[in-house]
C-alpha cells in the first residue's frame, strides 16, 4: 500500500550499504527506456542513462507497479533485469501490489503475454528477500 514506508526502508538500507546506486521510480525507468529508443535531441544521453541502469552497482526500481506495462516496456524491463542478473548486480524493487497482482497487471496491459509476465516476475523474485510492513 501507498505510504507504509517502502521507499524509506530502501533508502535506509542503501545508506548502510555505502555503494553507488541509481534510484528510478517505476515510471522513470520506463521513461528512460522510451527516451533511449526515441529521443530526438539527446538520444546518446538517454542511452547512457539507460546503460548506467544496466551496469551500476545497485539499481532501485521504486514502485515498479506504477504506470502502464506496455509490450515495449515489459520487454525492456525483462532485458534490464536479465542483464543485471547475468552480471550479478543487485536490483532492489518495491511495489504497491504483490507479485501475483503485478504479474496479472503485466498480462492485462501487455496484450495477454503470460510468458513475458512469468519471466519478469521470475527475475524479480529470484534472489529476493521480501519485506512486508
Amino acid at each position: 500500500k501507498s505510504g507504509i514506508g517502502k521507499s524509506h526502508a530502501l533508502a535506509s538500507l542503501l545508506r548502510k550499504l555505502e555503494q553507488p546506486f541509481l534510484w528510478w521510480s517505476g515510471t522513470e525507468a520506463r521513461d528512460a527506456a522510451i527516451e533511449a529508443a526515441t529521443a530526438e535531441k539527446d538520444r546518446e544521453g538517454c542511452k547512457r542513462r539507460w546503460q548506467q541502469g544496466s551496469t551500476i552497482s545497485i539499481l532501485v526500481l521504486d514502485d515498479i507497479s506504477q504506470g502502464r506495462m506496455t509490450e515495449a516496456w515489459s520487454a525492456k524491463l525483462f532485458d534490464l533485469l536479465e542483464t543485471r542478473m547475468g552480471s550479478k548486480l543487485p536490483t532492489f524493487w518495491s511495489s504497491q501490489i504483490d507479485l501475483p497482482k503485478l504479474r496479472e497487471k503485466i498480462v492485462r496491459q501487455n496484450g495477454g503475454d503470460t510468458a513475458q509476465s512469468e519471466a519478469i516476475s521470475r527475475r524479480l523474485s529470484q534472489h529476493s528477500m521480501i519485506l512486508r510492513a
